[in-house]
């Protein structure tokens, strides 16, 4: 469980500085934060693409036992789950349908989502032969209603295991993303007419907060709060112009060591970035977010870096300028398409990076952070740390140029997106969006 007290009491001695934050500064961010604003919610591409094909994913080697026996909420996160498990609040809720019944057993929640625990039981031959098929849909089985939520999109993902001593069971968390404490959820069987689950969202894990002082700008945005816990991210971002199409916005990190990082490096290459507008449409501001399938530890953060700026958590008052290395930084990259797949230049992907490339012979080995690719041009076997990865294209040569499929840069533990500057382009673009 994140301890707030020992958090600051670690850094009581970090980033001492005079006061730049005046008491009408922080009154006025103060009421900023209570503030409740009406909130469109809108979805990148990549988000759209990934909730419209959303997959049923089985966690092997996890142990599920009866009902009340696990928190089926931890399913939806990967690797060491202690820094959450005593915010998880338990539950005993069963609604029943003529096909399934539907049992809650624990639920999660920070400001701005929500994750589920639950199981649905087969109650007959043909739903349990459904919920087991791979076509089967969670959707199709249970509805959700919300009260008190000012969000006017929320959106639903999922995560499942099969019971390990029941056959006609399967362990589901949903996460709601958008509906955060304080809310209400109603949770509904469609093939039955019984009662509701009501669910109180009341509580959420510890998080860590910073506000940026208007005085530092970033480009033609600006970043004016982070709030960052074991579970996620969420920062608000205001533009100077209307949105249409991809923007790139910096946000770094201050590890507990003193070095920086980069969101992608603090959060890991699993999940996307999604965000929603905050207040009227003409004020171009949105709220970005990002689960963690991988928790981290907020002990191992100090600061985070918005417009140029530090900001510390565990001491309000400390504000310094930072000069974020090039190799931290977002960049294009141009890419060409061969045969229908996707290459960059790697050249030019390693000198942004400020990663080692080398050539022996034809046998390319490219070393980024604690990662280490080794492959040879016309050869579909690529080698990560050692260990071979068989892909369908392989390195090619432009002149004197190495090509390398865009696959290659995913393994390197680097976020590769098409970058659309403008709304509603159907042509490829001319750039990757590559950040480190």
């Amino acid at each position: 469980m994140f301890d707030e007290k020992k958090y600051r009491e670690s850094f009581s001695a970090v980033h001492a500085s005079d006061t730049l934050l005046s008491e009408i500064e922080k009154a006025t961010y103060k009421k900023a934060a209570n503030k409740k604003t009406k909130r469109k919610r809108y979805i990148p591409r990549t988000v759209q693409t990934a909730l419209v094909c959303l997959a049923l994913i089985l966690i092997p080697g996890i142990t599920v036992l009866a009902y009340g026996k696990i928190k089926s909420v931890l399913l939806f996160f990967k690797g060491d789950t202690g820094l959450i498990e005593e915010e998880v609040r338990t539950l005993e809720e069963t609604a029943e349908g003529e096909q399934y019944r539907v049992h809650v057993d624990s639920m999660l929640a920070d400001s701005q989502s929500t994750v589920l625990g639950l199981s649905i039981e087969a109650l007959s031959d043909e739903a349990e032969k459904q919920l087991f098929s791979q076509a089967f849909d969670i959707r199709d089985v249970v509805r959700f209603d919300y009260e008190g939520s000012d969000a006017a999109f929320i959106s639903m993902s999922w995560k499942s295991s099969k019971e390990a001593e029941n056959e006609s069971i399967r362990s589901f968390a949903v996460r709601l993303d958008g509906l955060g404490a304080p809310n209400t959820v109603k949770l509904y069987v469609k093939d039955g007419k019984a009662s509701p689950i009501i669910l109180n969202i009341d509580t959420t894990v510890e998080k860590l907060s910073a506000c940026a002082l208007p005085d530092y700008k970033n480009g033609d945005y600006f970043i004016s709060s982070c709030e960052l816990s074991a579970t996620q991210i969420s920062y608000v971002v205001s533009f100077d112009e209307p949105v249409k199409g991809d923007k790139i916005v910096e946000i770094y990190f201050r590890n507990a060591d003193g070095s920086l990082c980069t969101l992608q490096q603090l959060a890991g290459n699993e999940t996307e970035i999604s965000f929603w507008t905050v207040g009227e449409p003409e004020e171009n501001t949105y709220r970005y977010t990002q689960p963690f399938s991988t928790l981290i530890n907020p002990l191992s953060v100090s600061g985070v870096i918005m417009n140029g700026v530090e900001y510390s958590f565990p001491d309000n008052e400390y504000v310094a300028e930072v000069d974020i290395p090039k190799n931290l930084k977002p960049f294009l990259s141009p890419f060409v398409e061969i045969n229908n797949t996707f290459y960059a230049y790697a050249g030019d992907i390693c000198d942004n990076l400020g990663a080692q490339i080398e050539n022996a012979e034809g046998k390319y080995s490219i070393r980024y952070r604690d990662n280490t690719l080794e492959f040879s041009v016309g050869s579909p076997n690529v080698y990560l740390n050692g260990e071979e990865k068989i892909w369908n294209a392989s390195a090619v040569m432009e002149g004197d140029e190495v090509l390398i499929p865009g696959d290659f840069i995913d393994l390197l533990g680097v976020r590769r997106q098409m970058y659309y500057p403008q709304k509603g382009e159907v042509q490829s673009p001319e750039y990757w969006l590559i950040t480190p």
